[in-house]
C-alpha cells in the first residue's frame, strides 16, 4: 500500500498523492518512516499561517499544515466556558512541515512571513 511520506497517511493502490500534503506517496510504510520532514514554521498567528501555506501551495511545495496544542494545559477544568476557551486559545499553535529535500526552498518561498 502507498503511503504519504509527510503525514504517513495509508492509500489505497492506485492513489498517487497525498490528498492533505498533496505529497507524492511512497510504496511502503517503511519509506514513509524513513522520509525526514522537518517543521518549517510554528506560530500562534492564524494570518501568517495560512499566508505561509498558501504560499507553499501556489509553489507546489507539499506540506502538512496542522494545529497543536500542548495537551497538558489545552482543556483546563474551569467551569467558566469563557475562561476554558481563553486558556484554550494561548496554548494553541500553528505548524507547518515540509520535506527535508524541500525545507530550503520552502523557507526561501515563505521566507517574507516567518
Amino acid at each position: 500500500m502507498p503511503y504519504c511520506p509527510i503525514c504517513k497517511a495509508e492509500y489505497r493502490a492506485g492513489f498517487r498523492q497525498c490528498s492533505d500534503c498533496f505529497a507524492d506517496l511512497v510504496d511502503s510504510l517503511r519509506d514513509a518512516e524513513a522520509a525526514r520532514v522537518i517543521l518549517l514554521w510554528e506560530g500562534i498567528s492564524l494570518s501568517k499561517f495560512d499566508a505561509i501555506v498558501a504560499a507553499l501551495r501556489e509553489a507546489n511545495i507539499p506540506n502538512r499544515a496542522k494545529s497543536g496544542a500542548d495537551p497538558e494545559t489545552a482543556y483546563q477544568p474551569f467551569s467558566n466556558p469563557i475562561a476554558r476557551m481563553m486558556t484554550f486559545k494561548k496554548q494553541m499553535s500553528w505548524q507547518v512541515f515540509v520535506l527535508e529535500p524541500d525545507y530550503q526552498k520552502a523557507r526561501n518561498v515563505a521566507q517574507s512571513f516567518l
